[in-house]
């Protein structure tokens, strides 16, 4: 079927060679023209097909941020006085005294002088850590200054143009891990384990960590603040603005 010579040839070519010794030349010839002309069109079909599905996504994407986008507050509504006006986010200074109502969208930010807001303070206020199962779930915590500089490179880089990526860390830490540096940060705290609830259970996707080679590649971007250090950063945080955030005083 073959000479000794087709011993040093690529796949593709002893697969011709095979086929040519099985038929006769002029159909050989043709089987062989059909084959190439397949795999060279399977290929553009993948390619076309990567290049749809990709488009798909960013125009989806684009879309959504075109949405969130419509929903951004437009104005405000500022106090004069005892009046009530509405103003042009444009027209809001430092300093104005500003009415958001339930349901409503923050428009700037600013500090809550009257009414309620609530976060986890757990952590803070001296309540138990819980965690559910054994806490050895795995997920790539990012803090949020590199995830704002992440997406200032998305939107500055030409060669991010059109390009779907992954923002995150590829320095994976458990949820016990995040607890127990909390722990530390905050003398005192405990940590509490417990099972999860059905519905917990039932939306838990399991090890979750992003692969950021291709932002990095592309823009040059990968996390730069740590897990511990970005926790006592966020600790930091709301011990200096306590009163802005806390019923009670944290530790």
């Amino acid at each position: 079927m073959s000479d000794s010579s087709t011993a040093d040839r690529p796949f593709s070519e002893h697969r011709q060679q095979v086929e040519v010794s099985l038929l006769p030349e002029r159909t050989a010839v043709i089987v062989v023209d059909i084959i190439n002309e397949f795999l060279e069109d399977g290929g553009l079909m993948v390619l076309a097909s990567g290049r749809a599905l990709e488009a798909w996504a960013a125009g989806r994407a684009r879309r959504d941020l075109h949405a969130l986008l419509a929903r951004a507050p437009r104005t405000a509504r500022r106090y004069r006085g005892q009046a009530l006006e509405t103003v042009p986010l444009d027209a809001v200074l430092p300093g104005d005294l500003l009415l958001v109502a339930p349901g409503e969208l923050v428009p700037v930010d600013g500090t809550v002088t009257e009414g309620r807001s609530a976060v986890d303070e757990s952590m803070l206020s001296g309540e138990p850590i819980p965690l559910f199962g054994t806490g050895r779930i795995l997920r790539d915590f990012l803090y949020v200054e590199d995830c704002v500089e992440a997406l200032v490179k998305a939107a500055c880089e030409p060669s991010m143009v059109g390009e779907i990526v992954n923002v995150g860390s590829d320095r994976p830490s458990t949820f016990l891990e995040v607890a127990e540096i909390l722990r530390d940060l905050v003398p005192g705290t405990e940590i509490v384990f417990t099972d999860f609830t059905p519905e917990r259970k039932a939306q838990e996707p399991g090890d979750f960590v992003s692969d950021i080679s291709k932002i990095r590649r592309l823009a040059g971007w990968e996390p730069r603040v740590d897990l511990r250090d970005g926790l006592a950063r966020t600790v930091e945080f709301y011990r200096e603005r306590s009163s802005e955030y806390f019923s009670a005083n944290p530790r």
